[in-house]
């Protein structure tokens, strides 16, 4: 994942880089670093934010004021 792709995640999920730390684990000076490509990304937050952006998604779902009644069983 390059800068400029993890800049778009950000804003696809209104995520702040405060807020990617502290879900990933990581000092917000590492994800100033990413998003400005002065430290490569580890593969693995490549993972992770596929898991985040899938997270985001089902909080949407809930927020939608359905809270998910689509998905219990009849």
């Amino acid at each position: 994942m390059n800068p400029q792709e993890l800049n778009a995640f950000l804003k696809r999920t209104g995520m702040t880089g405060n807020e990617l730390a502290a879900k990933l684990g990581v000092h917000w000076t590492t994800i100033s670093r990413w998003r400005n490509g002065h430290e490569p990304m580890p593969k693995a937050v490549e993972l992770a934010q596929k898991w985040l952006e899938g997270e985001s998604r089902m909080e949407a779902i809930g927020q939608n004021g359905n809270e998910g009644e689509h998905y219990r069983s009849q």
